[in-house]
């Protein structure tokens, strides 16, 4: 079992997934075909980073169901 954080994007908007990896210093980029995803699997990442920016900044809509399980 591994914990992934995953954001997918369509491929023109690399640039854009690139300053995510820049803003976070984690994860890496992977294109694959018209999209392109930024995938953080680091666990103390995670948990160091990404978690407490979401906890700071709460996601609005649906996906914060997800964020909260």
């Amino acid at each position: 079992m591994q914990l992934v954080f995953q954001i997918t994007q369509h491929s023109r908007d690399l640039e854009l997934m690139n300053s995510i990896v820049d803003f976070f210093g984690c994860g890496d980029i992977r294109v694959r075909g018209n999209y392109v995803d930024f995938i953080c699997t680091k666990f103390s990442s995670i948990r160091d980073t990404i978690i407490p920016f979401f906890c700071e900044h709460p996601i609005v809509g649906v996906k914060s169901l997800d964020f909260k399980d």
